[in-house]
């Protein structure tokens, strides 16, 4: 997803960058329209590999699958995966929004490094988070899997040994 992000985030990093040096940077609006094509682009990317195939290439390369909790025998539907996806995004949203108005509550000044840092803070707040509760478990289920009645496990843990 970090991928993802960052290539929608490319117009951006080279309109700033490499723009004022030409003299041709963005203003606000321009950057925050671009911010949002990012976001857009690295939560669709995601949304469509979890629906496409239920796991993402990370977890394919690292060799974990998700699993039913109740069955983990059983692969997770691609339902239930992109379900433990979108309840991480909307626990970011959230987070994001509540920090948003703190620092506009605080009169912190919303530039386009104020909102990134938001954005920033929060996604590794939830993240943290997600982490820290699978370590207080001791199924190392995080919060999100138990939302999902999903979790994860190594993908040659449950298959039957070759003869």
């Amino acid at each position: 997803m970090g991928v993802a992000f960052a290539i929608g985030l490319a117009p951006f990093l080279f309109g700033v960058w490499g723009g004022n040096a030409m003299g041709v940077g963005f203003g606000f609006r321009e950057t925050a329209h671009l911010l949002v094509f990012a976001i857009v682009v690295a939560l669709g990317y995601e949304s469509t590999v979890l629906a496409r195939r239920g796991w993402t290439p990370g977890k394919r390369n690292a060799g974990i699958e998700p699993r039913l909790a109740a069955r983990p025998e059983q692969l997770a539907s691609r339902r239930r995966a992109v379900g433990r996806y979108l309840v991480t995004v909307a626990a970011c949203a959230g987070t994001f929004t509540g920090v948003f108005i703190l620092a506009l509550a605080l009169a912190v000044s919303p530039t386009l490094w104020t909102v990134c840092g938001l954005v920033v803070v929060s996604v590794v707040a939830v993240w943290l988070s997600a982490l820290s509760s699978a370590l207080l478990r001791s199924d190392r289920r995080g919060w999100h899997d138990m939302a999902a009645g999903t979790m994860l496990v190594s993908a040659d843990a449950l298959r039957p040994p070759k003869n």
